[in-house]
């Protein structure tokens, strides 16, 4: 099976597309080609989508740079406003299957074979709704990548620092508050720790982060993202090898890759901030018992658990997704071939 990736250069739509990817390799075997969109003016972009057929039948050369040379393609696959309408005008010229993951931005569904994203109308041909963000991690690659870092899995937590994201501003006080919260907790329960920060972490308060957990007698490995070691273990490891993770809430990809791994998943959520589609999110995962949302000043205090426990993930969640696609693929493959000048 031959696919198509556009891609853009934002980390999260990049993690989505190849998480899917990978699921799919597991099901079938694929080639996939990739091409990074390049757009010769980014303000047409606002405008083709109210042009329907007739904007998707311009030659592509007109609106985009370095275009793939032409070759037999399958689907067509990705992820993020600025492939979305070259995702809909490469499938209709070549009239091939294509999957979109991300909400709709004024195109309309019937240019897409498959719309995959976690806030989809259920039930409702052609879009797809996941409760997880298709990702690298799974519970069996966390542990794999566990035992090949050497890493014990124990009683151990996992702190996931991120930054200000999703409508949440973090201060230098907030950060020193879930730090001494989380270190403080993990002593009163006789744990060690191990810390991973993000590229949205400051790195002068990296700097800090570091000094508190070094100076805690309590910290195991560590992977800092700006000042990294030359033996720092990779966050997968990481993941595998402790007993639970907390999370701090300002990126659903980062929470959502937490919950893949099939760890308890604690999400330090602030009383104000958080745009309500991200709370929205960290709710639906709270019910499912996917998650605990914890206060920065109290955690692990109260409610440690989910009532009636946890529904940790066990598998791969993008499976299902794959599944979906592939079973669109088929569908569209044995379809009758309709002229896109006909459409």
């Amino acid at each position: 099976m031959k696919i198509l990736w556009l891609k853009d250069s934002k980390t999260g739509h990049l993690h989505k597309a190849k998480g899917l990817l990978r699921a799919m390799a597991e099901l079938e075997e694929i080639e996939v080609t990739e091409y990074e969109v390049q757009w010769r003016w980014s303000g047409i972009r606002a405008i083709l989508p109210k042009l329907g057929l007739l904007g998707l039948r311009l030659p592509l050369r007109w609106l985009l740079k370095n275009l793939p040379a032409p070759a037999p393609v399958s689907l067509i696959l990705s992820a993020g406003g600025s492939t979305q309408w070259p995702n809909a005008a490469m499938a209709f010229q070549r009239e091939v299957a294509n999957v979109f993951l991300g909400s709709l931005r004024g195109m309309k569904a019937d240019f897409f074979s498959l719309i995959a994203f976690h806030d989809a109308p259920e039930k409702t041909c052609p879009y797809y709704r996941f409760d997880i963000i298709p990702s690298m991690v799974t519970p069996r690659a966390a542990q794999e990548a566990a035992r090949s870092a050497q890493l014990r899995e124990s009683a151990t937590w996992g702190l996931l620092i991120g930054g200000n994201g999703e409508d949440i501003m973090w201060t230098d006080a907030c950060y020193r508050q879930i730090a001494s919260s989380f270190l403080e907790a993990a002593k009163q329960q006789g744990v060690r720790v191990r810390i991973a920060t993000s590229r949205r972490t400051p790195r002068h308060f990296e700097s800090t982060l570091r000094d508190l957990f070094e100076a805690s007698g309590i910290l195991g490995e560590s992977c800092w993202f700006h000042h990294r070691d030359k033996n720092a273990i990779p966050l997968l490891a990481m993941m595998g090898a402790c007993s639970r993770l907390y999370v701090t809430a300002d990126s659903m990809s980062m929470t959502h890759e937490s919950v893949s791994s099939g760890r308890p998943v604690f999400v330090i959520l602030p009383l104000e901030g958080g745009n309500p589609r991200l709370r929205q999110n960290l709710q639906r995962l709270a019910s499912e018992k996917r998650v605990v949302l914890q206060d920065p000043h109290h955690l692990a205090q109260t409610e440690a658990t989910p009532r009636g426990g946890w529904h940790l993930v066990e598998h791969d969640p993008t499976r299902g997704l794959a599944q979906a696609v592939l079973a669109t693929y088929a569908t569209h493959a044995s379809a009758p071939n309709t002229s896109p000048a006909a459409l």
